[in-house]
Parts: C-alpha cells; structure tokens; sequence
C-alpha cells in the first residue's frame, strides 16, 4: 500500500506541476506570441503607410515637374510668335525653327520623364515635322477637344502611357 500512495503521491506531484508551472508559462507563452505577432503587423502597416505617402510625395513632384515645364513651353514669347508667323514666308519660318526647336529640345532633355513632344497648330510647317503636326491628324479625338476646353493642363491615361497637354493662347 506505501507503493500505491508513493505512486499516487508521485501522480499529484506531476499533476500539480503541470498546473502551477506548465499552464502559466503556456500562456505566458501564447501571450508573448500574440504580442510580437501584433507589433509585426503594426509595424508592417505603419512601413506600408510610409511607403504610400513617399511615393505619393514623390509623384506630387513628378507631376508638379510636369506641369511646370508644360507651362514653360505655353508660356514661350518665342514659340508663340513663331506660331503665328505666315507659312510662306519660308526663310523666316527656318530661321525661328531653329530657335523654337532649341527650346522644345532642351524641354524635352531637361524633363527626363517626357517621351517625346509635339506641338500641334491649324498651319502647314514643313519643318520640324517631328515635333510639329497638324490639329487635323488630332482633332477628332477627345483628349484634343478636352484640351480646348480646359484652361490649365490636362492630363489623361491612354495605352498603358500618361499624357500632359495644354492649349498654347497666342494673342
């Protein structure tokens, strides 16, 4: 009978262990877990959060670029009086196609993001076809038709590319 109550004792001692000393620390195990698990998520969050408002800062300044450089071109004394100029005077034409090709160029090169420009006037340049074409190859077009109608620039999202655009007022 000592045997059965050493065996017994020996039973509680387990047992007593396993609740005085296993359970707490399982808990306090499981409590460590859901905490470090809590601050992870959180700390992810508040990375991702950080993430999404520096790009957006960063495509603020891109489109504020953007935006610039375009009114700088709408803006241009020399490229409006040059988008007046009669067609048929063909030697003047040339002489301030140069000019207005330098400053086109170095809008083009000074805002790395621009893929190309392109002026388009209702008169029949033959030169700089690159960079000037005709409204009529445009004029049917809904971005071109918005542009007209919308006093400060206007932008719009056409296969997989952004565009900018800005009607040039000469007076």
């Amino acid at each position: 009978m000592k045997r059965t109550s050493e065996k017994s004792f020996l039973r509680q001692l387990i047992q007593s262990f396993i609740f005085v000393i296993m359970i707490p620390v399982l808990c306090l195990g499981g409590y460590t877990f859901y905490a470090a698990h809590n601050y992870i998520r959180e700390q992810r969050i508040a990375e991702a959060v950080s993430l999404i408002k520096q790009n957006q800062r960063e495509l603020d300044s891109w489109a504020k670029q953007c935006e610039t450089s375009v009114r700088y071109l709408t803006a241009n004394y020399t490229l409006q009086e040059f988008l007046q100029m009669d067609e048929s005077q063909y030697v003047a034409v040339n002489q301030s196609a140069r000019i207005v090709s330098t400053v086109l160029y170095g809008v083009l090169l000074s805002t790395q993001d621009y893929e190309k420009i392109t002026v388009y006037t209702d008169k029949e340049f033959n030169c700089m076809s690159r960079l000037l074409k005709n409204t009529q190859e445009v004029e049917q077009e809904t971005w071109y038709q918005d542009i007209l109608e919308v006093t400060g620039t206007y932008w719009w999202y056409q296969d997989g590319h952004f565009y900018v655009g800005k009607k040039i007022v000469t007076s």
